[in-house]
């Protein structure tokens, strides 16, 4: 059962904003065949989904019908990316595959180490991938060919962040790790406490991050310096998102929490039925989240007021969003929509 915000919490005035409404059920629901490998991605009225069995697979938001479906050669290991007209995708087993999305055919494809890679993150004219092992590639944005390549002292935990003209990774190890795009050298490591989550860069480029021993931090982007750390107020955190109001955080429990990025202070703090995971990686608006695997729901950043839950027929493993629609896929590989509104 929810607790209620105003019976947990003075921190909080009355709501400033009605939460959006997810639609009671899904629009349309269509056979993926598995389920995701990780989270899908909306760009433009299409969804791009990579499942677990290696087929990629493009669908019309509007109906659900298919517009392409192909097999790259790899399983995703990271989130996929477009990059104007390219289609990014990170495998499971070190391939690193673009592909064309309009129709799925391969531009072009190559082997950047031995285990599952990153997301790719885009700087200037440069791509930068990661994988668990901690190889760390820089390649070029329009060729693809691998500039250089080095190794951190483990595995890169999500993947990393472009903090002004450097990227920040949270390793397996316990590291937060800093290095300079251009000249790729070491900027600066500073011991965590535990293996941390993906670093979120802040408004002035410092890098907020939780650990698996249930506390959240801030770091200088200058030097790795701790500016802050608290605790958790129910268990370890699972996800988080930005918003203009604060860092929502889920953890273990079913704890969810706005932490202030000035003070790490909780701005309010709630339980749900069940441990949680967001839709999107920010949220200016209202924020979609899949609660106990099958409750989706909006709330509101500001005073974490909750919209209607919305049940799906099936346990969602993987969920994104946009402005207008939520996508899940189930663990056994259907894909739902749902619709945003203001009612």
């Amino acid at each position: 059962m929810l607790v209620s915000l105003m019976l947990l919490f003075s921190l909080i005035s009355t709501p400033v904003a009605t939460p959006v409404a997810v639609s009671a059920s899904p629009e349309w629901i269509q056979p993926l065949g598995s389920g995701a490998a990780v989270r899908p991605l909306i760009q433009d009225g299409v969804v791009y989904i990579a499942a677990n069995d290696g087929v990629v697979t493009a669908f019309d938001t509007v109906d659900g019908a298919i517009k392409w479906q192909v097999v790259p050669g790899e399983t995703a290991g990271g989130e996929m990316v477009l990059d104007e007209d390219r289609l990014l995708l990170a495998g499971a087993n070190g391939m690193f595959i673009v592909l064309n999305p309009d129709d799925g055919q391969t531009i072009a494809s190559s082997v950047l180490g031995g285990s599952s890679l990153t997301k790719p993150l885009i700087y200037e004219d440069m791509l930068i991938v990661a994988d668990q092992q901690g190889l760390v590639s820089f390649l070029d944005r329009e060729t693809f060919v691998v500039e250089s390549q080095l190794v951190l002292e483990s595995g890169v935990r999500g993947y990393g962040a472009i903090v002004e003209e450097s990227v920040v990774f949270s390793t397996a190890g316990g590291m937060l790790t800093s290095i300079d795009i251009e000249t790729r050298e070491l900027n600066w490591q500073t011991v965590l406490s535990a293996a941390g989550s993906r670093p979120i860069v802040l408004a002035d480029q410092d890098i907020f991050l939780s650990t698996g021993d249930g506390l959240v931090a801030r770091y200088s982007g200058d030097d790795g310096s701790l500016v802050w750390q608290n605790v958790l107020n129910s268990g370890s955190a699972i996800d988080h998102v930005t918003t203009p109001h604060g860092i929502l955080v889920t953890s273990s429990g079913g704890g969810i929490e706005s932490i202030d990025t000035e003070t790490g202070e909780a701005n309010w703090f709630d339980v749900l039925p069940g441990n949680a995971v967001f839709a999107t990686e920010e949220c200016t608006g209202q924020c979609v989240i899949v609660a106990g695997g099958d409750l989706l729901t909006t709330i509101s950043p500001a005073d974490g007021a909750l919209a209607a839950f919305s049940v799906a027929p099936a346990g969602i493993s993987r969920i994104a969003a946009d402005d207008d629609v939520v996508i899940a896929v189930t663990g056994t590989g259907d894909v739902m929509l749902w619709r945003l509104s203001g009612d």
